[in-house]
């Protein structure tokens, strides 16, 4: 049970049933989590109610072979709007929280604005060892998203609200060998993938929800996908082992997309009159078909016992999102390529009985998909480009130091630019450092901690125009206590627990979606109209988790 600021409440039930059967056969396991979640949402009429449970049962078939059943499922309802936040204007006149109001003549009312979101994954498992070295590992998953959206603009009209939906539904294998051998381990496999995707946005009036009858845009599309694996770790001394692979990486892409009111693609073969298809077809299909080979290797040398050293090198690719075909009639003569990147790392990891350390450094050259910035000027309707390629570079260090006496100090550092290559302009929302301090207390019953995380200074694009508006480094400070019975009674496991998040009230902005598009040779000037990403006030919540363990 749990209780906090804004109206936060929570209710949890876990079950973890312990090995059980029949006679002195015990195979089976099972477990079982459901909870609700109800808040009025630290932003004004931000409503939130989230249900959501899972179970897990195993079943052991025989010594070498285990057998898993999972499905878990989340219904998610909220208030959000389809904004970035409040505008500059908003926050100083009604504080930092504000976001919506309870007034039906106001575009932003709540009632005008809300998701319901549902998301279920499921997979039967089978895990084996089939002796001579051989082991088996194959999972066959189902996993569902189906999101629901109204939301309205800042006007209301018959057309100002947006009917929305982004759905889709996706069944997949995942099967992976591996073979131990005298010099090494080989490992392969493969995951195929079909997905099923249902997209649209039809303009509607906020407070009927009548739809007008053709969309802004309409698609349903097929992505099957294929990649097969197979890698090699060599143990060439008892210090020292390299691990080498390939991976295969297939995209099929069958899409419709359906005649809208001609914003994106229109009215293929017609034309448009009142907002209507007329003599056009119903839909255009197109196929595209991706592919990239991904090779990879790493080594790692143990200096010591307690010392080792590691270098890795990997390449990833993004295919291309299905806006591509957003143009009028559809019409793409060349598909555009997947995009790569290639990763470089190196590090070391010391570790004493008292005290840790880990070091890195790493490059990444990143070709860069596709991104997508909101419009302002349109009904903060994403505008696709790329970027160009880019650069990220930097260090990386964590440690851990047990002072004494339950008491322990926890130090994280980064330091890095990400930077387009043609330009030198930084990467949207790539910090220049962070920096993290922790402090630890676990004593018998007790657990404290007191947290405090800094990000450093970062830009935010306007529009294709990137390094626009700065953004300030900002700090947040989290702190918790708790109190758990850890005795033999029967309800040992049962906590009391206290946490404060953002301890200190920071409202720091972390992004910001400029009002005016960026002009060429113009500096960034802030506006009352400018929607603002800030941190959110300080939330408070006591939990109490009754346990229940037979002593059995």
């Amino acid at each position: 049970i749990s209780y906090g600021s804004f109206n936060t409440r929570m209710l949890d039930l876990g079950i973890d049933s312990g090995m059980f059967g029949f006679g002195k056969s015990k195979k089976s396991n099972l477990l079982i989590d459901v909870h609700q979640l109800l808040s009025d949402g630290y932003q004004t009429y931000n409503h939130q109610k989230r249900i959501a449970g899972s179970g897990k049962y195993q079943y052991q078939v025989t010594p070498n072979t285990t057998i898993t059943l999972f499905t878990g499922i989340v219904d998610l309802w909220t208030n959000t709007p389809n904004t970035k936040g409040p505008t500059r204007a908003q926050v100083d006149q009604f504080g930092p929280n504000y976001l919506m109001t309870g007034d039906p003549s106001m575009p932003n009312y709540y009632g005008y604005n809300f998701y319901h979101v549902q998301s279920e994954f499921s997979y039967i498992g089978v895990t084996s060892n089939l002796g001579h070295g051989w082991r088996l590992d194959n999972k066959t998953y189902q996993y569902r998203y189906w999101n629901k959206q109204n939301y309205n603009g800042t006007t209301i009209t018959a057309t100002s609200g947006v009917d929305k939906l982004n759905g889709y539904n996706k069944f997949g294998d995942v099967l992976s060998a591996v073979k131990d051998l005298r010099w090494g381990t080989f490992r392969t496999g493969v995951w195929y993938e079909w997905a099923y995707t249902d997209r649209y946005q039809i303009p509607s009036d906020p407070r009927t929800w009548v739809n007008t009858p053709f969309g802004n845009f309409h698609e349903h599309f097929i992505t099957q996908s294929w990649q097969p694996f197979a890698e090699y770790e060599f143990r060439a001394t008892s210090r020292l082992s390299i691990t080498a692979g390939v991976k295969y990486a297939q995209y099929n892409m069958h899409l419709n997309q359906f005649a809208d009111n001609g914003k994106t693609i229109g009215c293929p073969g017609g034309k448009i009159v009142s907002s209507v298809c007329v003599g056009g077809v119903a839909f255009v299909t197109h196929d595209g078909i991706y592919h990239s080979w991904l090779p990879s290797i790493d080594a790692r040398y143990r200096l010591k016992r307690n010392w080792t050293a590691y270098a890795q090198f990997g390449e990833g690719s993004v295919v291309p999102p299905s806006s591509v075909f957003d143009v009028k009639n559809a019409e793409v003569s060349v598909l555009p390529r997947p995009t790569m990147a290639k990763t470089y790392q190196m590090g070391s990891v010391l570790k004493f009985s008292r005290w840790t350390l880990d070091l890195d450094a790493y490059y990444i050259h990143f070709q860069n998909p596709y991104v997508s910035t909101p419009d302002p000027n349109n009904g903060n309707e994403p505008i696709y480009y790329l970027p160009g390629p880019s650069n990220t570079k930097g260090i990386e260090a964590e440690s851990n130091f047990v002072v004494g006496h339950g008491l322990s100090l926890y130090l994280n550092g980064t330091m890095g630019a990400a930077k387009y290559q043609n330009t030198s302009w930084w990467v949207a929302s790539a910090p220049r450092n962070t920096a993290t301090v922790g402090v630890s207390y676990q004593r018998k019953s007790w657990d404290l901690g007191f947290f405090n995380k800094r990000i450093g200074s970062m830009w935010n694009d306007n529009g294709g125009r990137n390094q626009a508006i700065p953004i300030d480094a900002f700090n947040v400070t989290n702190a918790f206590i708790n109190y758990t019975m850890k005795d033999r009674s029967l309800f040992r496991g049962s906590k009391l627990a206290l946490s404060v998040n953002n301890l200190f009230d920071q409202h720091s902005i972390y992004g910001v979606t400029a009002a005016t598009a960026a002009t060429a040779g113009v500096a960034y000037a802030q506006s009352p109209n400018d929607q603002l990403l800030m941190l959110p006030g300080r939330s408070v919540m006591l939990t109490l988790t009754a346990g229940f363990a037979p002593r059995r």
